[in-house]
């Protein structure tokens, strides 16, 4: 696979998210970084993944990502409000499958790559930016929270954590 010479350490804002879904005019693309970036699956989960995995439950998109890989635990369904920006296009996408075992994205790693690197990014970026905005949030649920997310270990979730706003943190002390 391609290597990043730069660690991004900065989460994600959801400005360049925004900019990233109207720069990409493929809805196959949009949908794919949609996953990635609320799912925050790794790129072989995410290109392995099936229609029947997703369902949608009220105001919810779920998502059963199953066995997480990595020795990765394997974590409850996946709840994605309706309203954020981006899943409506990733259930428009979603629409156009009437198998339930097809795979959503037939595409290889390197594809996948190819598509983040467009935007100056790498996949495990989202992965980062989701698990550093889990531990930067106040309430003191950002280690469970980051846990029951990814299904990764409290060690493994050290090495994804970016840089976290020091007077964010400082703020956000009772």
């Amino acid at each position: 696979m391609p290597n990043y010479k730069t660690k991004l350490l900065s989460p994600m804002s959801n400005g360049r998210f925004h900019n990233i879904l109207n720069a990409t005019k493929d809805l196959r693309k949009k949908a794919f970084f949609v996953l990635l970036y609320y799912y925050c699956p790794r790129v072989t989960e995410a290109i392995n993944l099936k229609r029947k995995q997703f369902w949608e439950d009220g105001g919810y998109l779920v998502l059963d990502v199953g066995k997480r890989l990595k020795r990765s635990k394997t974590t409850k369904p996946l709840m994605l409000p309706k309203r954020k920006l981006g899943v409506k296009d990733l259930i428009l996408y979603l629409g156009t499958f009437h198998d339930p075992d097809l795979i959503l994205f037939p595409i290889n790693r390197k594809t996948a790559w190819n598509w983040c690197h467009k935007f100056k990014i790498y996949p495990h970026y989202f992965i980062l930016s989701r698990i550093t905005k889990f531990l930067s949030a106040p309430g003191g649920k950002g280690i469970s929270a980051a846990q029951a997310w990814t299904g990764k270990h409290i060690r493994t979730l050290q090495n994804y954590a970016g840089q976290v706003d020091i007077k964010e943190i400082a703020d956000g002390i009772d």
